[in-house]
C-alpha cells in the first residue's frame, strides 16, 4: 500500500506549496504540453527540473513503491516500439509519459485537495453554460478517491494472496478475482459519499474565494514561464 503515498498530500514542507495553486496547474499543463512538443534536448531539460522538483517532495524508500508506474511505461514503450520499430521513438514516449506522471504527483503532493478545488473554479468560473461549482467538487472527489481506490486494491490482492489466488492458472478468474470486489468496493465507496453530502445537505455554495496575486505569485510564474521558454529555445 506504500504506492498510494504519492497520491496523496504531503505532510513535510516545501517550497512549493507557497506558490498559488493557480499558477501551478497553469504551469502544469504548459509544461505538459511542452513536454510533447519540445525537442529532444529541450525534453531533456524538462525532465531534469521535473525530476528536481519530484525527489524535492518525495521520498522513494524501495523500488516497489514504483513498480506500477515502471510496469506501464514498459507496457507504453513496448506499444511504440510496435507501431514505430523505433527503438529511439519508444524512449522518447516513455520519458514524456513519465514526466507528465511526475508533474502531476507533483502538484498532488504539494496542493491541498481543497487548494485545488478552488483554483479549478477561479479556472472555469468564465465559460459559460458549464457549472463551475460541480466541476471543482468531481476534480476534488476524484483526487481523493484515487489513493482509497489503491489502498483498496492493495487489501483486495492481500486477501487474495491469503487465499492461494496465485495459484490459479485461469488468468481470467485472477483478474476477476481483483477486478470485482474492486467495482463494488468503487461503488459502495461512492454512494456513501453521496448518502453523506446528502444528509449533511451539501449543496456546493461555499466560499471559493483565493488570496489576490502578489509580487510573490509573479515571480514564482515568471521563473516557471522562463523554465518553459528554455525548454523551447534549446
Amino acid at each position: 500500500m506504500a504506492e498510494a503515498v504519492f497520491f496523496r498530500y504531503q505532510d513535510q514542507s516545501s517550497f512549493l506549496k507557497k506558490v498559488d495553486p493557480r499558477i501551478k496547474i497553469l504551469l502544469l499543463l504548459i509544461y505538459t504540453i511542452i513536454l510533447y512538443h519540445t525537442s529532444t534536448r529541450g525534453l531533456i531539460l524538462l525532465s531534469v527540473f521535473t525530476i528536481f522538483l519530484f525527489t524535492a517532495n518525495y521520498r522513494i524508500k524501495s523500488p516497489g513503491e514504483i513498480k506500477g508506474a515502471l510496469l506501464l511505461s514498459l507496457f507504453i514503450g513496448a506499444a511504440a516500439y510496435l507501431s514505430s520499430s523505433d527503438l529511439f521513438f519508444s524512449i522518447l514516449a516513455v520519458s514524456r509519459f513519465l514526466m507528465a506522471v511526475l508533474l502531476g504527483l507533483v502538484l498532488i503532493g504539494t496542493t491541498h485537495s481543497v487548494e485545488i478545488e478552488k483554483a479549478v473554479y477561479w479556472f472555469v468560473k468564465p465559460v459559460p453554460l458549464i457549472s463551475e461549482t460541480e466541476i471543482a467538487m468531481r476534480v476534488r472527489l476524484t483526487i481523493t478517491f484515487i489513493p482509497d481506490i489503491m489502498e483498496t486494491a492493495a487489501q483486495i490482492k492481500e486477501a487474495g494472496l491469503s487465499r492461494c489466488v496465485q495459484n490459479v492458472k485461469n488468468p481470467v478468474r485472477k483478474l476477476k478475482a481483483l477486478i470485482v470486489p474492486l467495482l463494488y468496493a468503487i461503488i459502495r465507496k461512492a454512494e456513501e459519499t453521496a448518502l453523506t453530502m446528502e444528509a449533511r445537505c451539501y449543496s456546493g455554495e461555499r466560499d471559493y474565494a483565493l488570496e489576490r496575486f502578489t509580487l510573490t505569485d509573479l515571480l514564482h510564474l515568471s521563473t516557471g514561464l522562463a523554465v518553459a521558454a528554455g525548454t523551447l529555445l534549446v
